[in-house]
Order: C-alpha cells, then sequence, then structure tokens
C-alpha cells in the first residue's frame, strides 16, 4: 500500500470516527423532556381527561387489533376510567368499553408516558421521537424504536383534547 492511500485511509476514519463520537442524540431528548415535564407539572391537573391513540399489534380487554383511540379520566397520574374508544371500524361497543374499565391498569396517564419516555432514554433506544404540548407540556406524539433490528416492537402514541376534570366518572 502506498503512503499516499494509508493517509487518505487514515484521513477517512479520523473524519467517521469524529462524528461517531462527537454527537449525543439523546441530550437534546433529555432537556426537552426535563422543560416538558415542569412545564406540564406547573399547570397542576389532578383530575383531567385525555384522547389516547397508539398504532400497534394490540390486545386489550380479549381484543385484538392494529391500533385504537380513547377517552380517559385521570386521578392523580393514574387512569381510573375508559369513557369512549374507537377502533379502525369505528366507536367499540359498550362491552369493550367495560372489559377496559376493568384493566384501566393497562393505560397509561400523561404521567405514565413521561415515565416511558424516561425509560427509553435510559434504555438507549434506537429511535425517541416526542412532540410536546407547547401550551401544556405534555408529549402530544411519541415513536419510540427501541431496537433497529426489530421489527414490531416500537411505540406510537399521540395525546390530545386534555382538558381538567373536576367530576371523573
Amino acid at each position: 500500500m502506498t503512503m499516499n492511500r494509508v493517509l487518505k485511509l487514515l484521513v477517512l476514519t479520523l473524519a467517521f470516527a469524529g462524528t461517531n463520537t462527537c454527537k449525543n442524540p439523546a441530550s437534546g431528548v433529555e432537556t426537552d423532556l426535563v422543560e416538558a415535564k415542569a412545564k406540564w407539572e406547573a399547570v397542576g391537573y389532578s383530575k383531567y381527561q385525555m384522547q389516547f391513540g397508539t398504532v400497534c399489534e394490540c390486545l386489550y380487554g380479549g381484543y385484538g387489533f392494529g391500533g385504537f383511540e380513547a377517552t380517559f379520566d385521570v386521578d392523580a397520574g393514574v387512569v381510573i376510567g375508559v369513557r369512549e374508544v374507537w377502533l379502525s371500524g369505528g366507536l367499540a361497543s359498550d362491552s369493550l368499553i367495560e372489559a377496559w374499565n376493568n384493566s384501566v391498569s393497562n393505560f397509561q396517564s400523561i404521567e405514565g408516558l413521561f415515565g416511558v419516555i424516561e425509560s427509553a432514554i435510559e434504555e438507549n433506544a434506537h429511535e425517541v421521537d416526542i412532540t410536546y404540548n407547547a401550551e401544556l407540556g405534555y408529549p402530544e406524539k411519541i415513536k419510540i424504536d427501541y431496537d433497529k433490528m426489530v421489527a414490531d416492537e416500537e411505540k406510537i402514541y399521540s395525546v390530545s383534547h386534555v382538558v381538567e376534570n373536576q367530576e371523573p366518572l
């Protein structure tokens, strides 16, 4: 190998090494999370209603499907009730809503979603892409891909229509 080729290889190696080691993609995500949590905590909702959606290979209450949207009541950071559920085929039956109300511990409140985001950062997930509500700070869109090489382990959530609720279910 000629000295010229060795120098080119060395320059290329150093260039790629520099781009890989100088970058910390989680730092911006962590900063955004801290700021959003502080904003949400300052809002001070102890009881609220939220619309939650997910795209997944889901199994909730004995029903399997590719995603859903639901309206939840939350009290002190815990989902306490399900009001409505929309599946790809339309509004869910009363029996499905009843089944989900019997398994509300499977669902995440905004506080729980902050925990999901924190865990993904701690686990060094391949991709953590979050959009926060500018006014209230809650996560509006969450996309987490834990492993680039594994299919169907991604988590995709959406939150909207968050309102303070003095009288939950």
